[in-house]
C-alpha cells in the first residue's frame, strides 16, 4: 500500500500564525482527502483532512471521527459473529461424537 505524503508546521514557534488546516497541494484533486481517509488495515484515520465534504471544519472532524467509529464496531461485530459461529460449529461437533 502506498503511503500519503504529508507535512506539520509548528506552530507554537510562528507568532503570526494563529491556526493551521488541511488543504489540497497544487494539483491536487478533492479525491487526495479520501486518499488521506483509506484505512491501513485495522489502522483507521479521522480527521477534517480525511472529509472531503467538510475539509478544514471541526464539524469535518467530528464527522470522520463517527464514520470511523463506526466502521471499527462494524469489522468488531463481524469478527465476534464469525467467532460465535466457529465456537457454535465445535459444539455441534461435539454434540454429534465427530472431532
Amino acid at each position: 500500500m502506498d503511503h500519503v505524503r504529508a507535512g506539520a508546521a509548528c506552530l507554537s514557534t510562528r507568532r503570526l500564525l494563529l491556526c493551521a488546516d488541511a488543504h489540497v497541494p497544487v494539483g491536487g484533486t478533492p479525491l487526495d482527502y479520501e486518499e488521506m481517509a483509506r484505512s491501513c488495515g485495522d489502522l483507521h484515520w479521522a480527521g477534517e483532512a480525511t472529509n472531503r465534504a467538510y475539509p478544514c471544519t471541526v464539524d469535518g472532524a467530528h464527522r470522520t471521527g463517527e464514520r470511523e467509529g463506526a466502521k471499527v464496531v462494524r469489522k468488531l461485530r463481524q469478527r465476534l459473529r464469525g467467532g460465535n459461529v466457529l465456537a457454535r460449529k465445535q459444539r455441534d461437533r461435539k454434540a454429534a461424537g465427530v472431532v
